[in-house]
């Protein structure tokens, strides 16, 4: 019993440095001040994007679910009742992305 103790105690370390390791990049992003946005409100166009990068910002912050969807909910249909991704959704938010990403 000791000794699948250690060793559950073990793998709990190690699973823990793993998580702290991956976690340690992403979180410093936020360590020094950052220039964004929010394209809360509006599907984000390449037009903004070009005008984003012109003012020097480093992100900007995306919600997709305001967006319109001809389903109820955007990307996954009826939340309340979930079936499949919608594919036009889906295409759509790949594009906003990659414009991004070209963009960026």
């Amino acid at each position: 019993m000791r000794i699948l103790s250690a060793w559950l105690v073990f793998y709990i370390i190690v699973f823990y440095c793993v998580l702290k390791v991956e976690a340690t990049p992403k979180i410093e992003f936020w360590n020094q001040r950052r220039k964004g946005a929010n394209y809360f409100n509006q599907l984000p166009t390449r037009e903004r994007f070009e005008a984003g990068r012109e003012l020097g910002l480093q992100f900007v912050r995306l919600a997709p679910d305001k967006w319109e969807s001809a389903d109820r909910d955007f990307l996954i249909g009826n939340a309340d009742k979930y079936e499949a991704i919608n594919e036009k959704d889906l295409n759509r938010l790949k594009k906003v992305l990659d414009d991004a990403d070209q963009l960026g």
